[in-house]
C-alpha cells in the first residue's frame, strides 16, 4: 500500500480473538452466540423506559465530563448500601461510556510508553490489549491452584517486578474463571502495592453476578483516600445493558480530575439519556438482579 504507514507503535497491538469470533458469529443464524460476556436476555423494560423518558425531558445536551451529578450521587449511595463506604460522588467517580473507556482513560492515567503492568490472569483481553496500545508492556501472572482453589502467587507477582512496574491489574469476580478474592488477598494485594509503588485497578465488573450473597467483596471497603487504587465498574452484566455502553470509575480525587480532563477529548461525556437510564437502573434495580441472578444458578446446576 503506498502512501504514509500506520503509526508503528500500534503494530503490537493485537486483534481481539473474541470479536474475531463474534464477527463470524453475527454473519450467521440460528447460533448461540456465547462469546460475549452477556446473557440472552434483553434490558428490562424499566431501564427502556427510563431513557425514553429521559429524552422526552430533555436530556439530550452536553454534560459535565465527568457525567451527571445525580447519576454520580446514585452511584456514590449504592456503594454506601452495598458496602458500606462512604464516596465523594464529585471527587471520587467519573462516569464512562463502558467499562472499557473506564479501563482505557484510567490506564492512560498512570502508564507511559515503556512502563510495565502486572496483570493477574486468565483475564478478559482487554486490559493487557490497553497497557500494550499505550506503548507500555503486560506481564501476565497466573494464579494458582492452590487447596482446591484459585489464588494470588505473590511469589511471581514480586519475581515479576521490574524498575518500569507501575500498574498491578485484577478481576474479581474473574471473568472467564469465577475466581473471586477474598479479603485476605485483596488486602494483601493492596499492601504490595503500597509496598512497591504501585497502582492497583480492579475491575469489578461483576460484583453482582456471585452466588456467595448480594454482591462480592469489594477493595473499596479497605483502603484510604490516599491510596493509589482505581476500580472500574459497568452497567452492562447486572443491568443488562451490555450495548448501552456505560459505566464509572471510582477513585482518588487526582486521578478522576486527569480521567475527566482526557474523557474531553475521547468522547466529552457517555450519552446524556444513556446516564439518566443508569441512574434509575441503581436506583429501582435490585430486585430484577436478584431474580436474574437466581436463574443464572438455575442455569449453571443444569450445567453442572
Amino acid at each position: 500500500m503506498s502512501g504514509p504507514s500506520l503509526a508503528p507503535s500500534l503494530a503490537g497491538v493485537q486483534p481481539s480473538r473474541i470479536r474475531e469470533l463474534a464477527n463470524v458469529a453475527f454473519g450467521m443464524e440460528g447460533v448461540l452466540r456465547l462469546q460475549f460476556g452477556e446473557s440472552n436476555l434483553p434490558t428490562p423494560a424499566y431501564i427502556v423506559a427510563a431513557v425514553n423518558r429521559a429524552i422526552a425531558d430533555g436530556y439530550t445536551f452536553y454534560t459535565e465530563n465527568a457525567g451527571l451529578p445525580s447519576l454520580r450521587v446514585a452511584i456514590a449511595a449504592k456503594y454506601a448500601q452495598l458496602h458500606q463506604v462512604a464516596l465523594d460522588p464529585a471527587r471520587e467517580i467519573l462516569i464512562s461510556a463502558s467499562g472499557v473507556q473506564a479501563l482505557n482513560v484510567s490506564i492512560r492515567c498512570v502508564i507511559d510508553p515503556g512502563d510495565e503492568a502486572l496483570v493477574l490472569s486468565p483475564n478478559w483481553p482487554n486490559g493487557s490489549a490497553i497497557v500494550e496500545m499505550f506503548g507500555a508492556r503486560a506481564r501476565e501472572i497466573p494464579l494458582i491452584r492452590q487447596d482446591s482453589r484459585y489464588t494470588v502467587d505473590f511469589d511471581a507477582l514480586a519475581a515479576a517486578l521490574t524498575p518500569r512496574t507501575r500498574l498491578l491489574i485484577y478481576t474479581s469476580p474473574s471473568n472467564p474463571l469465577g475466581w473471586v478474592a477474598t479479603v485476605a488477598e485483596q488486602q494483601a494485594l493492596l499492601d504490595f502495592c503500597r509496598i512497591h509503588n504501585l497502582w492497583l485497578l480492579a475491575d469489578e465488573v461483576y460484583e453482582r453476578l456471585y452466588y456467595g450473597g448480594a454482591v462480592a467483596p469489594s477493595i473499596l471497603r479497605l483502603c484510604s483516600r490516599d491510596d493509589a487504587l482505581i476500580v472500574v465498574q459497568s452497567f452492562s452484566k447486572s443491568y443488562r445493558m451490555t450495548g448501552w455502553r456505560l459505566g464509572w470509575v471510582v477513585s482518588r480525587a487526582d486521578l478522576v480530575a486527569k480521567a475527566s480532563q482526557l474523557n474531553e477529548f475521547i468522547i466529552s461525556h457517555a450519552p446524556s439519556m444513556i446516564q439518566k437510564a443508569g441512574e434509575t437502573a441503581l436506583t429501582q434495580g435490585d430486585d430484577e438482579i436478584s431474580g436474574m441472578v437466581e436463574l443464572f444458578h438455575e442455569r449453571m446446576s443444569f450445567c453442572y
